[in-house]
């Protein structure tokens, strides 16, 4: 046997008991007082190794974006700041991940950042035969 202890958020509650009810012995469920899962780091923990700042909490990643204007205006501030041009699907995916979104919402980032004029399609990459590079273009 095995004693498991994990922390599950609200909405998500009902699933889990659902999928461990016949399986699990002894399940208790105890609100957390206090918590809020914005403060939760995203992709590891807030400290690494030696004190060293980790990974930014998902509440800094989205006030981040809300600064900027948006997920499209963050995407180009982050271009402009690595001197980038052109960017491709991946480099799109990657951006999702490490500001905390959903990647496969990158498609819908790269749509947005058309639609406001901030990108544009700049023809089929070279790295990837089938995708397509989008091209910075001035501010709006």
């Amino acid at each position: 046997m095995f004693r498991i202890t994990f922390t599950v958020e609200d909405r998500n509650l009902a699933k889990i008991m659902h999928q461990l009810a016949g399986q699990a012995y002894n399940l208790e469920v105890v609100p957390v007082a206090g918590s809020n899962p914005e403060l939760m780091p995203v992709n590891g923990s807030a400290r690494g190794k030696g004190g060293v700042p980790g990974p930014r909490t998902a509440q800094m990643l989205r006030a981040d974006i809300v600064a900027a204007g948006g997920a499209p205006q963050m995407l180009i501030k982050v271009m402009r700041e690595n001197k980038m041009t052109e960017i491709n699907a991946a480099k799109v995916k990657d951006f999702c991940r490490k500001m905390g979104l959903s990647i496969t919402s990158y498609s819908h980032l790269i749509s947005s950042a058309i639609d406001l004029g901030l990108l544009k399609k700049a023809g089929k990459d070279p790295e990837n035969g089938n995708g397509l590079l989008y091209k910075l273009v001035g501010d709006k």
